[in-house]
């Protein structure tokens, strides 16, 4: 996937399908991260990539085209990818340790406390026969705003 689309958002789209797989976090994410990270150097679909190609271009140079990183790039996908099956998953923690996990837990709180989102989320319940059943949004807040 990361061959024709940002290496984050690769990572993301793989996140729901590894998760559903119940794989455990420590074990998916530096995987997750270093699978898509090679994809991106066999094609021009990132933006290091790109930046390179317009600055040649301007520089008065011919600029890259789609596959003209590929020669380098495909040889790094298999090396990769060869690296992260036959040795880099033993690499890979079996389990959490617990002052490990408290730390985890640690930031976890962290970033609850900094962004506070239960400040921001908040559910409402619309009553049946109101005025807003099957409406949209927006024409609840100008009959809101105008009522």
């Amino acid at each position: 996937m990361s061959l024709f689309m940002n290496n984050a958002a690769a990572a993301s789209a793989l996140l729901p399908a590894a998760r559903k797989a119940e794989v455990r976090l420590p074990r998916l994410l530096m995987p997750l991260a270093f699978g898509t990270l090679p994809g991106g150097t066999a094609t021009l679909f990132t933006t290091a990539n790109i930046v390179v190609r317009s600055v040649l271009r301007d520089s008065g140079y011919p600029g890259f085209v789609v596959l003209d990183v590929a020669p380098v790039g495909l040889p790094l996908i298999v090396v990769g990818i060869g690296h992260m099956v036959l040795w880099g998953r033993r690499m890979l923690p079996t389990e959490v340790s617990s002052q490990r996990a408290e730390a985890i837990g640690e930031a976890e709180g962290g970033l609850l406390h900094l962004y506070n989102p239960g400040d921001r989320i908040f559910r409402a319940r619309i009553p049946e026969g109101s005025y807003l059943t099957n409406r949209r949004l927006v024409e609840g807040r100008s009959a809101r705003s105008t009522g």
